[in-house]
């Protein structure tokens, strides 16, 4: 079966990816993304997403109710790609990189996700910069 889209523009199109990362893009295989700068701690622009007061980091005074955080990154493709979450587990995984793997601004990271709800975990490594074919 042949592609209906040629192949200049098979390729541009191959090449889109959205500016804002999900959840779910994270599991399986999960996400090789580089760190481009700290994260931010931000109010939440939509109040149903900014944490809540039963929120692990706002019982911990690391966010305040209606704050969350914006971790941003750059893909293998160049692209900058980011997300806000007051997501417990996202961060933990990130503190235990940094602690274990000395993960900081400038490195390259895998994010996997796994489980889900109260289960959901994030294992955040320090990876090899991706490879350019």
């Amino acid at each position: 079966m042949s592609n209906i889209f040629p192949p200049d523009v098979k390729e541009a199109s191959d090449k889109i990816e959205s500016e804002w990362i999900s959840a779910k893009e994270f599991d399986g295989e999960g996400l090789i993304l580089q760190i481009v700068q700290p994260l931010e701690k931000m109010v939440s622009t939509n109040p149903k997403y900014g944490a809540k007061a039963d929120n692990f980091l706002v019982k911990n005074a690391i966010l305040e109710v209606g704050e969350t955080f914006r971790y941003i990154f750059k893909s293998s493709k160049g692209n900058d790609r980011k997300i806000d979450t007051n997501s417990a587990p996202f961060f933990i995984g990130f503190k235990q990189a940094t602690a274990e793997d000395e993960v900081g601004v400038g490195d390259w990271v895998e994010i996997v996700r796994t489980g889900e709800t109260t289960e959901t975990r994030y294992e955040v490594t320090k990876a090899s910069a991706p490879v350019q074919v």
